[in-house]
Formats: structure tokens, C-alpha cells, sequence
């Protein structure tokens, strides 16, 4: 078992997307940025707010998921008020004839989960880690204080921005998706395995704790290569 939520990309991930393609009647389609089992994040130039922006299209189960939309425009919102350095701004959520997409801002140096396997023997040292931790840990304390677990933190979902400060994405996205995955599959609760608490793997109701395991987690395989208990 991989851990992972199951695969959406077997269904329609938007296949008539490409670069050059004008979507949502203002985002100019650059690059695929990343590929997986919640969607496909395109770079695009927004020609509204003139600016780059990461563009995150929904997978089917998702997009023609009525509630899973809902919970998501609805978490949209709250997100949007979630202002802090180290936190990836969600701008806004766009539907047009079947299509659903998330957009963000957009950080150019890629994940930490990338980072990790272009350094020698994969890993990370302690001396660069240490700088990111205060922000991190700040980042979750403030969305923790307003009521939001992230419940799926890992080092993919660690951004590096062009200062080399890191932020973490996918606050209030994460649960609409997996409860998408759930009633599709019957797999499990939210979150990706490897760095579940084990309240959340049996579970319990989301609470920060979870969030400050996933974090112990995801310093532990930054360091090491490989998440605690991991086969």
C-alpha cells in the first residue's frame, strides 16, 4: 500500500489543456507545474491582475462532485482570509463548462518534497532546515487560531518562494478532496498515510495536533529520506 488517496488521474484530467490556452476567460496556460492523484497545477498568466498565478484543475470525481464544489468554494472563502507570510494565498476558485480550477499564488522554486531529491543522498541537513521552522510554525499557529487544521501536510505541500522562504499550500483544499476520494473509493479518512497522527488514521475529528505530527513527520523525512514508520 502506498499511503497515497487513490489515483483520480485514471478518470479525465482535463485533457484538452495546453499551453497557450486561454481558460476562465482571463488565465493564459503556461507549463504543467506538478501532476497527481488531486489534479494537474498549471503555470498561468493571469491578464487581469497581470501576474503569474498556480492554477489547480480538479479532477472529475471532484468537479462534477456537487457537494465537494460547495465545500470547496465554501473553504475558498475562508481561506482567502487567511493572511500570513508563510501560507500560500488562495485567490479564488473558477468553474466554465465542466471544469474547476484553484487559483494561487504561485512560488518558483518548487516543493521540499522536490528539494529533497535533488541533494546528495536525498536528504536535507539541519542547518537548512532550521530558518524555515519559525514561519512554519508561526503559519500554523495563526490558522489554528481562526479554526483551520491543514490535515494534510507533507513535504509536497511545502512551497519554496523566491527568497528561499518556505509556505505551506493547500490550506481548507485538502478535506473536500479526500472526502471526494472517500465516498468514490471507501478508501480512508484525509490525509496521506505516511503522515497521518494515528487519532487521525482512526478517524477522530481533525485538530491541530495532527497538523504538529505531519510536521514532525515531514521534518523526519526531510532529514532521513523516508517518513517515521514508513514500509
Amino acid at each position: 500500500m502506498s499511503g497515497e488517496a487513490p489515483d483520480f488521474r485514471a478518470q479525465d484530467t482535463q485533457p484538452g489543456l495546453a499551453a497557450g490556452l486561454v481558460v476562465f476567460g482571463r488565465f493564459v496556460l503556461r507549463r504543467i507545474l506538478g501532476r497527481g492523484g488531486m489534479g494537474v497545477v498549471w503555470l498561468a498568466q493571469d491578464r487581469v491582475l497581470d501576474g503569474e498565478v498556480a492554477l489547480k484543475f480538479l479532477p472529475d470525481a471532484v468537479r462534477w462532485d456537487v457537494a465537494a464544489l460547495a465545500a470547496l468554494r465554501r473553504e475558498t472563502r475562508r481561506s482567502r482570509e487567511l493572511t500570513h507570510p508563510h501560507i500560500v494565498r488562495v485567490h479564488d476558485i473558477h468553474e466554465e463548462a465542466g471544469a474547476a480550477a484553484i487559483a494561487m499564488e504561485y512560488l518558483p522554486g518548487g516543493s521540499l518534497h522536490a528539494w529533497r531529491a535533488t541533494r546528495p543522498h536525498g536528504v536535507l541537513d539541519c542547518a537548512g532546515i532550521v530558518p524555515w521552522l519559525p514561519g512554519l510554525c508561526a503559519a500554523l499557529d495563526h490558522a489554528h487560531a481562526q479554526g483551520l487544521v491543514h490535515r494534510d501536510l507533507k513535504p509536497a505541500n511545502l512551497l519554496v518562494a523566491a527568497d528561499s522562504a518556505v509556505k505551506i499550500s493547500d490550506f481548507g483544499i485538502a478535506q473536500p478532496l479526500f472526502e471526494t476520494a472517500l465516498r468514490v473509493s471507501q478508501w480512508a479518512p484525509s490525509g496521506t498515510l505516511a503522515y497521518m497522527s494515528p487519532q487521525q488514521q482512526f478517524g477522530e475529528p481533525a485538530s491541530a495536533a495532527d497538523d504538529i505530527y505531519a510536521l514532525g513527520a515531514t521534518l523526519y523525512e526531510l532529514l532521513t529520506g523516508k517518513p517515521p514508520f514508513y514500509t
